[in-house]
């Protein structure tokens, strides 16, 4: 019997580490104004292109490059991918984020300036 199994919908998930200090960027999302996003108790930040922020400049640059890597290695692309928007979001001790999907992105992605032991992102299919 000849069989082959074709990963038709895969979801190739990529992480890396951000090793620069993040204390000038933390600051500025820290002063930045907020609104709440939906009835969960967390915020979204009211600046939705805020990797456009010159505060935001070297963390701007690893983002891009790290889409490029995703680019070339997972899409098998030489095109190059620009996020068009991008925000924060706040999740005070007893709040959560809701759950959501990004139907008009090609690749969607989360940089987390905090986080206590590991990312706090779940997936659903």
């Amino acid at each position: 019997m000849n069989e082959e199994i074709i990963p038709l919908f895969p979801v190739p998930v990529h992480i890396s580490k951000y090793e620069k200090d993040l204390t000038k960027e933390q600051n500025f999302i820290k002063g930045i104004s907020y609104v709440p996003n939906g009835t969960n108790g967390n915020f979204k930040s009211v600046n939705t292109f805020l990797l456009h922020s010159e505060e935001l400049k070297e963390l701007n640059k690893f983002i891009l490059s790290q889409l490029n890597i995703y680019t070339k290695t997972i899409m098998l692309s030489k095109d190059t991918l620009i996020p068009t928007i991008s925000w924060t979001n706040k999740n005070p001790k007893g709040s959560r984020h809701h759950q959501h999907i990004h139907p008009n992105s090609i690749v969607s992605g989360v940089f987390y300036f905090s986080i206590n032991d590991s990312a706090p992102i779940q997936f659903h299919k």
